[in-house]
């Protein structure tokens, strides 16, 4: 590689020396050659004291180049990275009063935290599902809100129930009403007035939480939107249809390992040579910087379609296991329960079997109802 140094050096020591040096591109300019060389020579001329001027350096110039290039990723780099921290890390947590529930909540903030080099960061939908979840968790307190403003995540516990001499302003006015028929196990009421109690029986349309009220003057009735939770135990005769021969899409023990690497949103896999028709994957990941960098260990399992032939009690616990399915679908309260799912009648064709049974839930059964 000659192109490091661009030199000048008198004819007369040129020749002089001209065994020696090893060159490119020579040019004359009057008393004097040009021409590129290595480090080499150039070091062999100037230990001999030859009379060179140094026109061009190049490893000088790619040294200020990579400097330069080095200096602008760093300050780029940097700018992204005070950008997420602005947007992600978490300094302290801070509530609005001592609960006995603060502990609690600040454990459930904590554990769904991403520590890198000691610090933590969680992002803004994680904050969104947080503000559901622990709400759903801790019924017994009116309202529990978490909000990330700058480092600090506040969290705002309201314990009373709202004043009914204040109604709500502002929000839909309307009942909690019956969706089932079954027998009340535990009401909880946030807003309005409860009319229904333990063991009463109720019936679809029924109203179970009113939204008005009544003051210490009791000519004034005062509307609102009415909220709680009505769990009952509810009893559902349920039909379930399950075809003899059914096509299942099933492994086949074939199975192919990769790596997976994702920048800025673009995706690249490693050795990812095996090809499958019909397949699943698992992805473990391994590193994750945000949505800027991530890093996945994928495993590729080949599947295909095989005919199974139930028998009549496999085709009965697949009837059950699609019962348990549809609950935990249809589930929105973590009390609610599957209790019993009792086995009552089965009707067998040419082409399957239909199951009859009777199932016991708690469920909650309240709904909004507005008024118009």
């Amino acid at each position: 590689m000659l192109k490091l140094y661009h030199l000048k050096i008198h004819k007369r020591d040129f020749f002089l020396y001209q065994e020696e040096i090893v060159l490119r591109n020579l040019t004359t300019d009057g008393d004097f050659y040009c021409f590129y060389t290595d480090k080499k020579t150039y070091q062999y001329l100037k230990n001999n004291n030859c009379e060179i001027e140094i026109l061009t350096d190049y490893i000088n110039e790619a040294k200020k180049l990579i400097f330069i290039k080095k200096g602008f990723i760093a300050g780029v780099g940097l700018f992204l990275v005070s950008f997420f921290v602005s947007l992600f890390y978490v300094s302290a947590i801070i509530f609005n009063g001592n609960f006995l529930i603060n502990d609690q909540i600040k454990a459930e903030i904590s554990a769904n935290y991403t520590t890198f080099l000691g610090l933590n960061f969680i992002t803004d939908q994680r904050i969104n599902d947080l503000n559901r979840e622990v709400r759903q968790r801790h019924i017994a307190y009116e309202w529990i809100s978490i909000e990330k403003r700058g480092f600090i995540i506040h969290v705002n516990v309201s314990k009373d129930e709202l004043s009914k001499e204040r109604p709500i302003e502002n929000e839909r006015i309307g009942d909690i009403v019956a969706t089932k028929m079954g027998s009340i196990h535990m009401i909880q009421t946030f807003h309005g007035t409860p009319l229904v109690a333990y063991n009463d029986i109720v019936r679809p349309g029924d109203v179970l939480i009113s939204g008005s009220f009544e003051t210490n003057d009791e000519e004034t009735e005062h509307l609102l939107m009415a909220r709680g939770l009505v769990l009952a135990r509810v009893f559902e005769y349920v039909e379930i249809r399950v075809d003899k021969n059914v096509v299942k899409n099933e492994l086949t023990g074939k199975t192919s390992f990769y790596r997976s690497f994702s920048l800025f949103g673009l995706n690249f896999a490693f050795r990812n040579n095996q090809h499958f028709e019909n397949y699943t994957l698992i992805e473990n990941e391994v590193f994750r910087i945000f949505n800027i960098f991530s890093w996945k260990n994928v495993e590729k399992y080949e599947k295909s379609d095989i005919i199974l032939t139930y028998t009549e009690e496999e085709a009965r616990e697949f009837a059950e296991s699609l019962i348990e399915a549809q609950f935990i679908l249809r589930k929105t309260h973590a009390l609610e329960k599957l209790l019993e799912i009792l086995f009552m009648t089965v009707v067998e064709d040419d082409e399957g079997f239909t199951f009859n049974f009777l199932v016991s839930t708690i469920e909650n059964i309240g709904e909004f109802k507005g008024r118009d």
